[in-house]
């Protein structure tokens, strides 16, 4: 189990207007091959229980 919160930003705040194109199509591919492999995973269904508890301990 992993006990760290992973952080990423998906939207385009304001304040990212003068940041490089690169630099944001490189976050936006990151994202992509993340929520690819996460979709990939193989998964229980006690696994996808103790995702919905974490998440609901985060969102409270």
């Amino acid at each position: 189990m992993v006990e760290e919160p992973l952080s990423i930003n998906i939207f385009t705040t304001s304040a990212d207007a003068g940041k490089s194109t690169t630099g944001l199509n490189g976050q936006f591919v990151f994202s992509q091959l993340l929520i690819d492999c996460l979709l990939r995973l193989k998964y229980t269904e006690e696994d996808k229980k103790e995702l919905i508890r974490i998440c609901k301990q985060q969102y409270e």
